[in-house]
């Protein structure tokens, strides 16, 4: 479900320099709507189902009501 999808989730270890997340967000897909709408969300779920990284390669921007629609889908439809 939800919570399992965050059990073991890594972060690149480049991203844990704030200033290189910074240099590389504007590459993330999405971000050119993120620039307007502050709402949307980075998401390791999308692109790679099963995912557990947060990187430059598995993350995106998703709008909040889709990203709480994978996460319910996740909860309800996970055997």
């Amino acid at each position: 479900g939800y919570k399992t999808s965050y059990v073991n989730c890594t972060v690149d270890i480049r991203w844990h320099s704030f200033r290189n997340f910074l240099n590389t967000i504007s590459q993330i897909p999405g971000y050119r709507s993120w620039e307007k709408d502050h709402s949307l969300h980075l998401d390791k779920d999308t692109l790679y189902a099963g995912n557990k990284v947060y990187s430059l390669k598995t993350c995106c921007f998703i709008s909040a009501h889709d990203n709480v629609c994978e996460a319910l889908d996740r909860r309800w439809h996970t055997k």
